[in-house]
């Protein structure tokens, strides 16, 4: 699938590690994900949305061993 523009990642009550910005990884796992994922099939975001949730989660449970709530918002245009 493509995006229409970069992912935008929000922070909210997460304490990141010192000297700890993820947000580019984040985004380029968000982009990764909208590449795999049959998006125009996918009318309701549903897959879409759980593989950003299961591979950010994954991503930051590696690198802080944390395991924030992740909320994946899609908007289709």
């Amino acid at each position: 699938g493509d995006l229409l523009c970069e992912p935008i990642v929000v922070n909210r009550g997460f304490v990141m590690p010192e000297n700890a910005d993820y947000a580019f990884d984040i985004k380029r796992i968000v982009e990764n994900c909208a590449k795999q994922t049959d998006i125009q099939g996918d009318v309701e975001n549903t897959e879409f949305a759980a593989a950003i949730k299961k591979s950010v989660k994954n991503f930051i449970y590696k690198k802080t061993k944390q395991n924030p709530v992740i909320m994946a918002n899609i908007l289709r245009i």
